[in-house]
């Protein structure tokens, strides 16, 4: 079943716009001086692959979590666990992504999670879901956080391993 992302939020907003807008800016500037332009196209640039590689729609079909985007897809392993965020989402530090323009990928990191990645939309905590699969935890943000979370917990979960993606050294 696939489920649309949240409706993108006030912060996100800010954040796409300000960018844009000084894209836009290095542009114009570059009127006075030429070299702006290099600025200016390279903002532009990176505001399209982040625009391009925004989620657009989570997809969770035989227990898996594929998250679409508006080119391409990433694939999942088999869901384990799957829950709302109900406490706020602590200080968390951005690992390698994108934190804010058309949306908030890649990989982080808080006390309470440790290591996951986010595709989100939205800044809103009650719009947050914790998928965790064998060898990651992935924080979304569905349109229907609460018929995600049941839709998942209808499939049978499989046990969180992750022995299969470990290659151990030989001994001896």
């Amino acid at each position: 079943m696939i489920y649309k992302t949240a409706k993108t939020s006030l912060s996100i907003r800010i954040v796409t716009s300000l960018v844009i807008m000084m894209a836009v800016g290095f542009i114009v500037g570059a009127m006075f001086d030429v070299n702006l332009i290099y600025a200016g196209v390279f903002v532009g640039i990176i505001s399209f692959l982040c625009y391009l590689f925004a989620p657009v729609a989570y997809d969770i079909s035989g227990g898996q979590l594929t998250v679409l985007f508006r080119v391409g897809k990433k694939f999942f392993g088999p869901v384990t666990t799957c829950e709302r965020i109900t406490e706020k989402i602590p200080f968390t530090l951005r690992l390698f992504g994108n934190g804010g323009l058309f949306a908030g990928t890649g990989i982080f990191w808080n006390k309470r999670y440790g290591v996951f990645r986010a595709y989100v939309t939205s800044a809103r905590q009650q719009d947050a879901v914790l998928v965790r699969t064998r060898c990651f935890k992935i924080l979304i943000t569905p349109d229907d956080p609460l018929a995600f979370v049941q839709s998942i917990q209808t499939v049978e979960c499989e046990k969180p391993t992750c022995s299969e993606s470990i290659i151990r050294p030989s001994s001896g």
